[in-house]
């Protein structure tokens, strides 16, 4: 998640026509996106705010998508801008309801990735980049995507993390359960997939999605590569531990 970047945006936007009130929103560091897009709304008019947030990266789309409500004759703009990315095209797919037939747009967009790509029961990461990485689990029980439903991204130093890796290293492999938290579940079946956090470089969220099955003993395996300015992540292998 690109969220100073979002701010930045946002902020020569807002002084672009003088929005005093939804500058002020943007840099309140408490401020999450719908707190930031009901004010944009209130001052500049619903409009404006989407046309905005098109020229923008999907994420703004999605979080529009999601916390918005009412959006009229936008939401199909809205929607189709998600499928630029595969991962908000994901998010959308998972998360926004009554896509009608925008959800066969984003499935098109997706291809295979949209569809499982096997039974899990951990990850495994090797750094072999110009960087120092770590990682998290996602995944979605009952509907809901956790672990933002219980702990937002503001605090997502709270979530659980492997140990932080510099290139060259022997990798870390941690079981799905190692990701869960206090108050929320795991149970087989749920759709799981892997956020890598990069130090001082771009975070990757996985298009690849797999299914928790705490009976295999199958990992899923990446590899992070390239530097800071152009962050990698692959799938290696879903296969037992060697």
């Amino acid at each position: 998640m690109k969220l100073n970047e979002h701010r930045m945006s946002g902020i020569r936007a807002a002084n672009a026509i003088n929005a005093k009130e939804t500058f002020d929103a943007i840099k309140d560091p408490n401020s999450c996106f719908e707190d930031i897009l009901k004010v944009a709304i209130k001052e500049n008019g619903l409009s404006a705010v989407v046309d905005h947030v098109l020229t923008n990266d999907p994420e703004l789309s999605f979080e529009m998508l999601r916390s918005i409500p009412n959006l009229g004759e936008h939401r199909d703009k809205l929607i189709k801008k998600t499928g630029e990315s595969k991962v908000w095209a994901l998010h959308t797919l998972r998360q926004i309801p009554n896509l009608g037939e925008n959800e066969a747009f984003l499935k098109n967009k997706l291809g295979d990735s949209f569809q499982s790509f096997g039974n899990i029961s951990a990850f495994n990461l090797l750094d072999q980049a110009w960087y120092n990485c770590q990682f998290t689990m996602f995944w979605i029980n009952q509907g809901v995507q956790y672990p933002q439903a219980e702990i937002p991204r503001d605090n997502w130093d709270k979530w659980k993390w492997s140990s932080e890796m510099s290139g060259g290293g022997s990798g870390v492999t941690m079981k799905c359960t190692d990701f869960v938290l206090e108050n929320t579940s795991l149970v087989a079946g749920n759709t799981v997939w892997i956020y890598m956090w990069v130090r001082a470089g771009d975070d990757i969220e996985s298009a690849f999605r797999f299914t928790y099955d705490p009976n295999t003993t199958n990992v899923a395996s990446f590899t992070a590569t390239g530097t800071t300015k152009s962050t990698k992540l692959s799938l290696s292998s879903v296969a037992p531990p060697q």
